[in-house]
């Protein structure tokens, strides 16, 4: 595939997974995603405004260089929380269509980064848990029901920055008597770039020099469940933690949402996807347990299911005016 598809006759949409801790943009021709670039986060509250915004169009302008047909963008993001931010978000892109060419296409949509496998779930629940956590689910009337996602003050029970959190206070509590030896104590200060001996100065010099930095926490998340893994107590107790929360959150949207039992549980982000299955072989059971009987199987990977929603609303497959974290841009 040359760099520039999109200047025959097929058209090119281009697709934007924006998460808490990293940024994926890809160029999808003939249906298939052929290109694909990762970059830092575009999360604002992050990186801030001005970053952040000038990151993602940067993004943008690098995937639409020499392509003739865009057709249509499809932005999924973690940072716009609310239908409020969505609507903010949609009028600051649209005042910058000047300066990128992937914001002329000829469709264009912003959401949350939740919506694609809400949408690809049908009549099920999303759950995503990355660095931050977020559900949603689409009812058999369309009705749209969300919980969490609202970041790491108001909500993000169950996710990389809780359990981070959760392990670093683990390892402080091991280190200074309050509480039991943990091999989260070696694991830890490894996840986040230290010595396996590393000090509590060491720890808290770190930590507090990225100023507590939500992406930088969550660096710890996998330690949990990797030592989890090992048979670690109190690691084994934080991802038990971690799945009775995520199951609160499927079981919320579900019954606001209407859900029949047996319907789809999607589970998707890094780690429910990743290398280390703790928290996935903890919440499986639960979801098949709980009283909605949920049917639970892994999500696409999150490019993938923008990719697919993007089809599906070329196709007008998707309607999306009764869910109040997309809007048109």
């Amino acid at each position: 595939m040359t760099r520039t598809p999109g200047t025959g006759e097929m058209p090119v949409d281009i697709v934007v997974d924006g998460g808490g801790s990293g940024t994926r943009i890809g160029l999808v021709h003939g249906g298939e995603l052929v290109l694909t670039r990762r970059a830092d986060t575009c999360n604002p509250r992050v990186v801030g405004e001005e970053v952040a915004w000038q990151r993602l169009i940067d993004l943008l302008n690098w995937a639409a260089a020499g392509v003739e047909n865009i057709r249509s963008t499809c932005l999924a993001l973690s940072s716009v929380s609310t239908p409020r931010e969505v609507a903010d978000a949609a009028r600051l892109l649209a005042a910058r269509r000047a300066e990128c060419a992937a914001l002329r296409a000829g469709t264009c949509w912003l959401m949350n980064d939740v919506v694609p496998l809400a949408c690809h779930a049908g009549c099920g629940v999303a759950i995503v848990c990355g660095t931050g956590a977020n559900f949603a689910a689409l009812g058999p009337d369309g009705t749209w029901a969300q919980a969490s996602g609202l970041e790491y003050i108001l909500a993000d029970e169950g996710s990389g920055w809780d359990l981070g959190v959760r392990a670093l206070r683990a390892v402080t509590r091991a280190a200074d008597g309050r509480g039991p030896a943990t091999l989260l104590s070696r694991l830890v200060p490894v996840a986040l770039g230290l010595p396996a001996d590393a000090t509590l100065e060491d720890l808290h010099e770190v930590v507090y020099a990225e100023g507590g930095r939500k992406s930088l926490v969550a660096r710890a998340a996998p330690a949990v469940l990797r030592a989890a893994g090992e048979g670690d107590p109190v690691a084994r107790d934080l991802v038990e933690y971690a799945a009775r929360e995520l199951l609160l959150g499927a079981e919320a949207c579900a019954r606001r949402a209407g859900l029949p039992a047996g319907s789809p549980a999607r589970y998707t982000g890094s780690l429910l996807l990743g290398d280390e299955p703790a928290l996935r072989e903890a919440l499986v059971p639960l979801l098949k347990a709980s009283p909605f009987a949920f049917e639970p199987s892994p999500g696409t990977d999150p490019l993938e299911g923008v990719r697919a929603l993007a089809l599906r609303l070329n196709a007008g497959e998707v309607d999306l005016d009764r869910v109040p974290l997309a809007a048109r841009v």
